[in-house]
């Protein structure tokens, strides 16, 4: 249940402070918040300790944030001694939005995705294999399946174009982040309609 598993990520949290206090590492990174509550007291408390904190704003506030969400985040990125960012965009609104010492803000580009425009395997040969033919239109949606990906928008938006487009088809392929259950996509899928042109490939 959802509240057994926030128990266990506070408990979590008071396992790390106590690792924290007897190991005084050189660096907390941190990448996302899993109760931004609990994680901001998690802060507060190893601030005390005097570790510095490093925080990635994959992004800059959860994608299920309430309007108290800003209020929380404003103070997390004050009380971490480093913010970074994946571009310039981002950097100017956690300075402005936030109120964010630019000084402490660092921008981390994404990485190339040059492995993806010149694959070890040619398309005609990965289609093969996929059992997909060589002439239909295919689209792709690959990795860790979370809400912020917008996955229901892309398959509501695949059932536009089925009509006029009966051949193509849409490869889901990837990970469900932890409490997502898959089934709750293939049931939209077929509340759409749109079996015969979505392959899906659940990860565990």
């Amino acid at each position: 249940s959802r509240l057994r598993r926030g128990a266990a990520y506070v408990v979590s949290l008071v396992r790390l402070l106590a690792r924290l206090r007897s190991s005084r590492p050189d660096i907390v990174h941190w990448q996302f918040t899993e109760l931004p509550v609990a994680d901001l007291l998690a802060l507060l408390a190893i601030r005390t300790l005097h570790v510095p904190q490093v925080y990635t704003a994959h992004e800059l506030l959860p994608w299920t944030a309430s309007r108290h969400h800003r209020r929380l985040f404003k103070l997390l990125y004050r009380v971490v001694d480093a913010v970074v960012v994946h571009n310039e965009d981002q950097k100017a609104e956690v300075v402005r939005g936030f109120g964010v010492d630019p000084a402490k803000v660092h921008v981390a580009p994404l990485g190339g995705y040059s492995l993806f425009t010149a694959p070890d395997m040619p398309q005609a040969e990965a289609r093969d294999r996929l059992g997909v033919p060589a002439d239909i239109p295919v689209a792709l949606f690959f990795g860790t399946i979370r809400p912020s990906k917008g996955l229901e928008v892309l398959l509501e938006a695949w059932a536009l174009v089925t009509p006029t487009m009966p051949e193509a088809l849409l490869l889901v392929t990837g990970k469900p982040y932890k409490g997502l259950d898959p089934r709750s996509t293939t049931s939209l899928i077929g509340d759409l309609g749109i079996e015969t042109s979505v392959r899906t490939r659940f990860e565990q």
